[in-house]
């Protein structure tokens, strides 16, 4: 009998922001075209886990950024990530 294992949070950032350099790179952009990145982290203890990856993503300059703390997030998900983008 097999059991479906729970996605460790460092695996749940880090997928989070690869869709994101995918979708901006199929637009024409970049992961520099960020401007402001929040996280809502279930474990806020989940902190220098995200930080970590987050610095990872970026080089010259780093987009603002929040980790909030949250309780139930939808569908039992244990991390969300919302970024902005603005170009010239």
């Amino acid at each position: 009998m097999r059991f479906f294992q729970r996605p460790k949070p460092w695996n749940l950032i880090q997928t989070s922001y690869l869709r994101y350099q995918a979708s901006l790179s199929a637009n024409g952009y970049a992961m520099s075209d960020l401007v402001k990145c929040t996280v809502l982290l279930a474990d806020m203890s989940e902190w220098q886990t995200f930080n970590g990856i987050y610095k990872t993503y970026f080089s010259d300059r780093y987009p603002a950024r929040s980790a909030i703390g949250a309780n139930g997030l939808a569908l039992g998900a244990k991390v969300e990530v919302e970024c902005i983008a603005a170009v010239d």
